[in-house]
């Protein structure tokens, strides 16, 4: 288990690099007719034309920023660039680390010397997503239901609890796993209950998202719990009394991790939990995640 959730927490930087966001054309224009700098610094087509200037801004400075169906070389400042276009080219491509490329359709013919300026902004693809999703748990010896909610983008947290509904259970006494009340053999009735409450909290993150709606998430998280394991003994007067089963028996910190897939507004979840690492629960659930 400590195993699982350190290669989690080493493996989900590198995973979260995906294409999560867009280029967006914001404007396009003809720059004014007294514009020449598509004259004064000429870039002439393999007709010996003059190539049509465009001028994009963007709000990004990194220098690996390619174009497809250009000629020459662009030229790059803070935040912009210069490409030249041949003459009533029909379009060119734009390519953006960590961005979609983008296809560029001209909406009229580029003309010979004309300077086009074009404004680009680079958009969040990602939608904020509500998830609430019924669970239940299950180990071999209890099941116990709950809910989990959960606020993701690329990054986002969630809140957890479950319970198996049985309150009340106060032990008078204590056995070990083969009945023993202080060194002594315990007259039980074999019948047994048991108790199982946690709040748990972390951490969630996308892991990749298609383009088909399609996403798969990770969780991380921990908090407190309880499992109480009881048995029926006889007692005085011909009363029943109860003993907690110490070895099955567990309070404190939790940790849990697990993965949810998404289909569009559905939400598939599994994953494990452990108070202390004494016991071990698998968690599924099926809900919505808008």
């Amino acid at each position: 288990m400590k195993r699982i959730i350190l290669l989690l927490a080493l493996l989900a930087p590198l995973m979260l690099q995906g294409q999560n966001k867009r280029i967006a054309v914001r404007s396009f224009k003809k720059a004014d007719i007294s514009d020449m700098r598509a004259r004064t610094a000429p870039v002439l087509d393999q007709n010996q034309r003059l190539a049509a200037l465009v001028e994009i801004t963007m709000p990004v400075t990194d220098s690996t920023v390619h174009f497809a169906g250009i000629i020459g070389e662009p030229v790059s400042f803070a935040g912009s660039w210069m490409v030249h276009v041949v003459e009533g080219t029909e379009s060119f491509t734009i390519s953006v680390p960590g961005c979609s490329p983008i296809s560029f359709s001209f909406p009229e013919a580029p003309e010979s010397g004309r300077v086009y300026e074009m404004k680009l902004d680079i958009v969040d693809v990602l939608k904020l997503r509500t998830m609430f999703t019924p669970l239940f748990s299950y180990t071999t010896s209890q099941s116990s239901y709950g809910v989990m909610l959960a606020l993701c983008k690329r990054h986002g947290g969630y809140i957890k609890a479950k319970t198996n509904f049985v309150f009340g259970v106060n032990p008078t006494s204590e056995c070990d796993a083969e009945g023993m009340i202080n060194g002594v053999k315990g007259w039980f009735t074999g019948e047994s209950t048991s108790s199982r409450y946690s709040f748990t909290a972390g951490y969630m993150a996308m892991l990749f998202q298609t383009r088909k709606n399609m996403a798969l998430y990770a969780y991380l998280g921990g908090g407190y719990g309880a499992r109480t394991l009881a048995w029926q003994a006889y007692g005085q007067d011909g009363e029943y009394e109860y003993a907690k089963v110490t070895p099955h028996s567990y309070q404190g910190w939790e940790m849990e991790t697990g993965i949810v897939f998404r289909v569009g507004g559905f939400a598939l979840m599994g994953g494990v939990q452990t108070n202390q690492f004494k016991h071990v629960e698998v968690n599924v659930g099926v809900g919505f995640m808008l």
